[in-house]
Formats: structure tokens, sequence, C-alpha cells
């Protein structure tokens, strides 16, 4: 909104404060039409200072908004300005190694990732179970976490649920047995806990022997519940575990 001319308002107010000198000679109704145009005038001079404070804090608002959508800007095209520089970076670096060279190296790293996962699925036969994870597929994001987890398996001590073949029984025949692992070696105990032994394995298959002696036996047990937390922890001497292939 424009400013008043403060020449103009003067001359107005002039105008209409100078009968008030002969206000006295005046009749009473010239007198109030006087009084009303004066208050009228200060009203109208109230409402002008109020729209001119409105206006300038408007004017303020908008001004402070302009200058935030400016530093915004500024951080947007900054943003861009990097990205930019990191795509010309790697096409700088993809035309440096060439198309058939990024191939080649793609094509070598899946042949690396399924020649591991293939050597994890032979070992995994000739270990305890548990004792080696086999990666879900041939991508290297599964070699490496299955790789993660079998180096973290050879150092832990751990009971796994699993199937194996009784000496004495059928060949076909499996039972569920609780497999203690320590690294690669192994001992199993019955679910019902009447029996235990060693394991050893045999073309994937999990060979339960029986303990040669009843203390041998409740030695295999108690460690068993103590790896589940069935039982306080103490040193325990257990018995000579079977090691791959089935050799004593």
């Amino acid at each position: 909104m424009p400013m008043p001319c403060a020449r103009t308002f003067l001359a107005v107010l002039f105008a209409l404060v100078a009968p008030i000198g002969t206000a006295a000679s005046a009749d009473p109704e010239t007198l109030t039409k006087v009084q009303e145009d004066l208050r009228a005038a200060n009203e109208a001079r109230s409402r002008q200072g109020a729209e001119i404070q409105s206006w300038r804090l408007e004017s303020d608002r908008l001004a402070a908004t302009v200058d935030g959508l400016k530093a915004e800007l500024a951080r947007a095209q900054a943003d861009l300005a990097q990205v930019e520089s990191a795509r010309d970076a790697l096409k700088t670096e993809q035309d440096r190694l060439g198309a058939g060279d990024v191939a080649a190296a793609q094509q070598t790293l899946a042949d690396a990732t399924r020649a591991t996962r293939t050597r994890m699925q032979e070992v995994a036969l000739t270990l305890p179970p548990g004792s080696v994870v086999v990666p879900l597929d041939e991508s290297i994001e599964a070699v490496l976490k299955a790789i993660e987890l079998s180096e973290r398996a050879a150092t832990q001590v751990g009971v796994e649920i699993a199937a194996g073949h009784r000496a004495g029984t059928p060949a076909e025949e499996r039972v569920a047995v609780r497999v203690l692992r320590a690294g690669t070696l192994a001992w199993w105990a019955a679910l019902d806990g009447r029996d235990a032994g060693l394991v050893a394995m045999n073309g994937g298959t999990a060979e339960l022997t029986p303990a040669e002696t009843p203390a041998d036996a409740d030695a295999i047990r108690h460690a068993v519940a103590m790896a589940e937390g069935r039982s306080a922890q103490e040193p325990i001497a257990l018995p000579r575990s079977a090691t791959a292939g089935g050799a004593p």
C-alpha cells in the first residue's frame, strides 16, 4: 500500500481546523459538523497507520520466505553438483576399464562364488550338522553370509537336533538325536536321554556310535545339558570324538 502524502493530509487537516477560530461566532450545528469531520479524519489516520503496519509485517514475512527458498535452492544445487560429479567419475572409470573388462570381471566373480558354494556343500557332508552353513544360492551376498556363519560356528559350542543312523539298525533307518557340536567335533544324546555316544560323518549321514562306557555316556549327556543351559557350567572330560569320514 503506498505511503500517504503528508502535505496533503496537513492541508486537509488545516482546512478542517481553520473554522475552529471562528467557532465562537458559529452556530452549534456548524461546530458539531466541524467536530465530526475532525473525528472522521483522526479515525482515517488510525486506519491508515494500522494498514501500513500490516503491510510492513506481510512484506517482512514474504521476504523471509523468499530468503528460505533461496537457501533451499542453493543446497539442492550443491547436492545436484555432487551427484553429477559422482556420475561423471563412474562413467570415467567405466570408460577406463572398458565394457569387456567389466563383463570378464563379473563372470570371474560368478565362477568363484559358484565354486565356493559347491565346495561348501561337499565339506558339509563330511562334518557334523551345523558345522558348515551352505549358501542358499550362488550370489556373492549368500556365499559371504554362509562363510561368516560357518566361521562363527567353528568357534562355538552348540546343540543341533539332527537325524542320524544308529549302529546295528537298518541302513535306511534314521533317528532324531541331540548333536553336541564343538567346532568339527561332535557327540550325540538320545532325545529321551537314555543313550549317548560319538558322531562320525559318512557320505553326509551322521553315524551314531554308542559310548563305550556308562561313564562316557553320562559325561556326554551332562555336556549336552550344559550347552543347552539346563545344567551349571563346569569342566568335563568327554570321550574322544570321531573325526570326519568316520575315523576315530
